[in-house]
């Protein structure tokens, strides 16, 4: 009996413990290296591949951070980049967009952190990704959008 309180003390600590953390940091992951989203010439599919991405989103209490690995496939006039969309029923929608890539390279790399401080915090968003690439003078295609966690 003795040990069983114990054990029940220290779940009940380190729950206790998790619970109070309120600069707690959660991180999401999106796509990954071997599994990318990736965006068409005409958006999700069909067409010529013209960029790909991964990356995470970490979220606490004030920010979310995205963070993208990204590849652009073609030299055109087209820049990939990621998108970043926080929602909430209550609070509505926030955009941030990652740094574009334009290069040409097929090999992924890191852009700059971008950190968007949606209004009331971030407790009451669900965060959602997507892959585009920016065209002028028409709509960017863009890859499915998935939802970051």
């Amino acid at each position: 009996m003795i040990k069983l309180r114990k054990v029940f003390l220290t779940a009940s600590l380190v729950g206790g413990l998790v619970s109070l953390g309120g600069g707690t940091a959660f991180a999401y992951n999106w796509g990954s290296s071997s599994s990318p989203l990736m965006v068409y010439q005409n958006g999700a599919s069909g067409g010529t591949l013209q960029g790909k991405g991964y990356g995470g989103v970490t979220v606490n209490s004030t920010s979310a951070v995205l963070v993208s690995y990204l590849a652009d496939m073609t030299l055109d006039d087209g820049r990939t980049y990621a998108n970043l969309r926080a929602t909430s029923s209550t609070k509505g929608t926030t955009n941030k967009e990652s740094g574009r890539r334009s290069d040409g390279g097929n090999t992924f790399a890191r852009m700059s952190d971008q950190t968007m401080y949606p209004s009331g915090g971030t407790i009451f968003y669900a965060f959602y990704v997507k892959v585009c690439q920016d065209k002028s003078f028409s709509g960017d295609p863009c890859s499915n959008e998935v939802r970051a966690g």
